[in-house]
């Protein structure tokens, strides 16, 4: 459970958002998920992490476009992710 959640990533285009970055992750996990349907379930949680990781890293308390979470996410993940670790 995530327990620092961005306070306005309901805003316009932030589910096409989220949707985009899960779309990514199966695409590119999709053998595994073949062999391990529960691996899709991990992929979307990470999709959604990532997602927040954004939003939390641009949000202060005020309204945040999708457009900025799309340009927030590399930062947020090099913030927060040690290289090396896959998602």
């Amino acid at each position: 459970m995530l327990s620092n959640l961005a306070p306005w990533p309901e805003n316009a285009g932030s589910g096409d958002v989220l949707a985009g970055i899960i779309g990514a992750l199966v695409a590119t996990n999709y053998i595994e998920i073949l062999n391990d349907p529960d691996h899709l379930a991990r992929v979307a949680a990470s999709g959604s992490f990532i997602h927040n990781l954004a939003a939390v890293t641009i949000s202060k308390d005020c309204p945040i476009s999708a457009s900025a979470i799309i340009e927030f996410i590399p930062s947020a993940l090099q913030k927060n992710i040690k290289v090396g670790v896959a998602l």
